[in-house]
């Protein structure tokens, strides 16, 4: 698992101006689709995959021209052997070069993917989070995976099929009745779109039902205990009986699509197009060499169009599973609005400036921060507090970057978010979250405190966080276990404490190394002793501190 771990966060972009303090991990790219298509050059490979794919067809096509007119017309000399054999030949480098181009680009689009989605993920908004519920956002990841091991291949096969078929309309203009073939193949074209369009639909009905029984179920787990004791056991599977009826009935009606679609289309077009390609046979009105070249050409396309219809509806499963988790791509698009951008002027002493700064929680309509204005200078100690609901923690939020102001001045360094950007600001502030907010990953505890820190971790790194470790008393707990602090963590892993896991959070803010840290309530889970001693490390090490905490 930690090879896989390493090698998925090696992809991710480095920092562009040799600091590694100056981005962390999650600076990966937020560009336009097209953009990072071209940047990555996997536009160029598709032209040039299309272009060999068409060379390639052209070659086998010409072959089974050669040979089927060479043996219809009695004419199966040397001559037309060798063309046939150079033809044959020819397809050998390009179907090689064709392979090796799918597999590039399908890996490259992939990896674009993951990319988009790990960013989503990571800036996704903390409340949505919050609220969807935990059977939701199980299934919204599930559906991620459909469009990494679908979409990209689906897609690419879908357009190289296109291209056959702009290739077979071409070919029907030099066979027999090829306008009746043009406008047969023109005809189920638009049938098998209008088909797609009926699945397409199916589909995301299906997948929504099917999201639904997986947030229902997860929900029911969680609060089992809940329902056992409070709901009627002959009413327990009431409404997982009626889900599942729904559901199957949905499944069924998607079948029948996909079954008309991928089988009985595909099987009609081929008895159609040899019906109307008949006659001609019959009354023995043209030359061999042109039958060879409609016979060719009719199963040639009938073969693509099979193809097609596979490769589009395969591509509409990864289309639908898009749509169910566009937050997340969309969040991986965003671009920050700058409506109520202030650009200040540099200054050193002033890590955090706000000045008539509101807030409004989603579907509220009194404002959780009203005309809150504030400066802190480098070197202060703050201690900020209130009670429950009093704001303290989205206050927190919005000096870190996780919340978004409506209105207000909002400063680190004389400068406003907008022009440092996302990853300076949260490399500027650093918030260590209330207990249920942070997480512990299944990872090496190093990666889980040096999660501030840019990827690939230093041996400069290790050293900080050994030492961190040792001040906050985590010393014995590193040294019980077996890899130290190789050893993987987290629900599958090493189990901690609430106060060992309270500990790692707080060290994992102390070594993003920011210029302002806030610590929202990260020592109340912590023994008078560890308080001390987590108390005296973060005076040593934080340059200036604002710790949130009740009365």
């Amino acid at each position: 698992m930690n090879a896989e771990l390493n090698a998925f966060i090696e992809q991710l972009p480095r920092s562009g101006d040799g600091n590694p303090d100056s981005f962390d991990a999650m600076s990966v790219p937020a560009d336009s689709l097209f953009k990072e298509l071209s940047s990555t050059g996997l536009i160029v490979k598709c032209a040039h995959l299309a272009v060999a794919h068409a060379a390639e067809t052209g070659f086998w096509l010409g072959a089974w021209v050669l040979a089927g007119a060479g043996a219809l017309d009695g004419r199966l000399d040397s001559g037309w052997i060798a063309g046939w054999a150079l033809c044959m030949l020819s397809t050998i480098p390009l179907r090689s070069f064709v392979r090796s181009s799918e597999g590039g680009v399908v890996i490259g689009i992939g990896t674009m993917i993951k990319r988009r989605l790990f960013r989503g993920a990571m800036f996704i908004d903390p409340e949505r989070t919050r609220t969807a519920g935990a059977g939701k956002l199980v299934g919204e990841i599930l559906e991620a995976d459909s469009i990494d091991n679908l979409g990209a291949s689906a897609g690419l096969e879908a357009g190289l099929a296109l291209v056959e078929i702009l290739i077979c309309l071409v070919l029907f203009s030099f066979c027999v009745n090829g306008l009746t073939q043009v406008l047969t193949l023109s005809g189920f074209l638009l049938l098998a779109f209008i088909l797609i369009k009926r699945n397409t639909s199916s589909r995301t009905e299906w997948t929504s039902s099917r999201l639904q029984m997986t947030r229902r179920t997860v929900e029911n787990m969680v609060g089992h205990r809940t329902r056992l004791a409070q709901e009627m056991p002959s009413r327990w599977h009431c409404r997982e009986d009626q889900e599942l009826k729904e559901y199957v009935a949905l499944s069924q009606k998607l079948d029948s699509t996909s079954a008309m679609l991928q089988a009985m289309l595909p099987r009609a077009y081929l008895v159609i197009a040899v019906a109307a390609l008949a006659p001609s046979f019959i009354q023995s009105s043209t030359s061999m060499t042109q039958q060879a070249i409609s016979i060719g050409t009719l199963l040639f396309a009938a073969g693509v169009f099979e193809r097609l219809t596979y490769a589009l509806t395969t591509a509409c499963t990864a289309w639908v599973s898009g749509q169910v988790i566009s937050a997340i791509l969309l969040t991986a698009q965003k671009v920050e609005d700058e409506a109520h951008a202030i650009v200040g002027l540099p200054d050193s002493r002033r890590v955090i400036f706000s000045q008539d700064l509101t807030f409004y929680q989603p579907g509220r309509v009194e404002p959780t921060l009203s005309k809150c204005s504030l400066a802190i200078e480098k070197g202060d100690l703050v201690l900020c507090e209130g009670g429950s609901g009093s704001g303290k923690s989205t206050l927190a939020k919005v000096l870190a970057g996780f919340a978004h102001p409506a209105g207000g001045v909002l400063l680190s360094g004389g400068l406003d978010r907008h022009v440092l950007g996302s990853s300076r600001w949260r490399h500027r502030v650093a918030l260590a979250p209330q207990y249920h907010e942070n997480h512990i990953f299944s990872a090496p505890l190093y990666f889980n405190l040096l999660l501030g820190r840019t990827y690939p971790f230093s041996q400069r790194d290790i050293v900080d966080a050994k030492e961190i470790c040792d001040q906050m008393g985590l010393g014995e707990l590193v040294a019980s276990m077996p890899a130290g602090l190789d050893q993987i963590v987290g629900d599958t892993g090493w189990q901690l404490s609430q106060g060992e896991r309270s500990r790692v959070f707080l060290a994992r803010a102390i070594l993003q190394n920011s210029e302002f840290t806030m610590l929202d309530e990260s020592l109340a889970a912590l023994d008078p002793e560890n308080l001390e001693r987590c108390f005296e490390c973060v005076l040593k090490n934080c340059k200036t501190l604002m710790v949130i905490a009740h009365p």
